[in-house]
């Protein structure tokens, strides 16, 4: 077939093709298996060409680092739960980027940890997923929600899991990242996560937990005493409850943990025990009442602070899944804030002036998805600039698996580097995939 280029909102126009291509379930079903152990695994190819082992091209990227050993493979997870943002794969390839490059693999970085891809996939969302295996390397996992609907004994929560947050019961695919045993690590982030600084603290405090050195390094929320055997991270989602609520939500988009496939198993009979009440959520003891109580942004910090507390760790939200969120109820004219702190303390850090050099993840949900052009100042700027440098840098690194788009777009160019015409996501300028013989590579 001709080559010709595909566009990441094309290819959602053109799913015929997409179906052509998946002429059988099998097709997928086949991607589910997991590798084997990577722990210690020797440093000989790089996870941005899976088809390839010890090639040229991996052993000058690897320069200088060929010869270390990995400390540890960190399983990295997206869930696509379906198909309606046509802009995912952008989002995918960009957050790809940016774990690369914090990674043992880029030669400037200090990290000491590879990685290997996942996307748990909902069979909605089959006719989508195969971009994220063919053109980006992540290894897809086809999984349907771990429970039936029916199967929930409280009436009250199965007339309401599906009703709330961003994808109802699908959602709980994300718990699907717990399987990955096969590293040490997993970390589930959302399509719209930026990895701007190595985690190796946070990784380092996980696997050696003896040494207070590794520890010390970890910023917890309100300087919280870490336990002596992290089994996970998360952040919490003040701006979804009312200020001073004493359970509030995790922040669904970021979470970090040791895989353990009995965890699932556990969140899974939580669910249809279905003992969520009106009000006062999981347990009928308070962890609900914000955006996201039913599925995940509740569950997480139900399961570790009422079954296992003392295991995890709150992380401080303006270095880790930084949002920009306003610190304060209310806010004035000038942007001044006032009010109560919406962690219920006296006075609170605000993360929109945060030295963005020192965040280690972003997340755009506050400041807008960068494919809808739209910057609201403060740190989002930074946030935004730096998206678009990983994708620019993507695209220079990277042309047989991403070509280089003409980056002519004028509108807020310091920010967007080029890639937005104007303000919404119709003024955004598509990444383009080369495509040849029926597929998207």
């Amino acid at each position: 077939m001709e080559n010709r280029l595909f566009s990441s909102r094309e290819f959602m126009l053109n799913i015929g093709k997409l179906i052509a291509v998946l002429t059988s379930m099998e097709y997928l079903y086949s991607m589910k298996e997991i590798g084997s152990t990577y722990r210690g695994i020797h440093i000989d190819s790089d996870p941005y060409f899976p088809q390839q082992s010890k090639s040229t091209k991996n052993s000058s990227r690897l320069k200088g680092k060929s010869s270390q050993r990995a400390k540890a493979v960190i399983g990295y997870a997206i869930s696509l739960t379906g198909c309606e943002e046509t802009s995912y794969i952008d989002g995918a390839a960009v957050l790809k980027q940016s774990i690369h490059q914090n990674s043992i693999h880029n030669p400037k970085s200090t990290s000491k940890y590879s990685y290997k891809l996942y996307a748990i996939v909902h069979p909605s969302a089959v006719l989508c997923a195969q971009a994220l295996h063919d053109l980006l390397g992540f290894e897809v996992l086809v999984r349907d929600t771990p429970f039936d609907m029916n199967d929930i004994r409280g009436e009250f929560y199965k007339s309401r899991v599906n009703q709330s947050g961003c994808c109802g019961e699908r959602e709980f695919i994300k718990l699907y990242a717990y399987t990955l045993v096969e590293h040490p690590i997993v970390v589930h982030l959302d399509m719209d996560v930026l990895i701007l600084n190595p985690m190796d603290e946070l990784f380092d405090a996980m696997l050696d937990p003896r040494s207070d050195k590794h520890r010390r390094s970890v910023p917890s929320m309100h300087n919280q005493t870490l336990p002596s055997n992290i089994q996970a991270y998360f952040t919490r989602d003040y701006n979804m409850a009312y200020p001073g609520k004493e359970h509030v939500g995790a922040q669904g988009g970021f979470l970090i943990f040791k895989p353990n496939a009995t965890v699932l198993n556990e969140y899974v009979d939580i669910v249809l025990e279905g003992k969520f009440c009106p009000g006062s959520g999981w347990g009928c003891e308070g962890w609900g009442n914000f955006w996201g109580a039913p599925q995940i942004q509740g569950i997480v910090p139900y399961y570790y602070d009422k079954f296992y507390p003392n295991t995890a760790v709150e992380l401080d939200r303006c270095f880790y899944n930084n949002m920009a969120d306003p610190p304060r109820q209310l806010t004035n004219k000038q942007d001044h804030t006032v009010g109560k702190c919406m962690d219920g303390r006296d006075e609170c850090q605000d993360c929109r002036t945060t030295d963005i050099h020192k965040v280690k993840t972003v997340h755009f949900t506050i400041c807008q998805k960068p494919w809808r052009c739209v910057d609201y100042g403060h740190i989002c700027t930074h946030m935004h600039r730096a998206w678009f440098t990983y994708r620019n840098q993507l695209e220079q690194d990277h042309t047989t698996t991403v070509l280089v788009t003409p980056n002519n777009g004028t509108f807020m160019p310091d920010t967007f580097l080029g890639y937005c015409w104007k303000q919404d996501n119709q003024g955004y300028i598509p990444m383009k995939f080369p495509s040849t013989n029926n597929t998207l590579l």
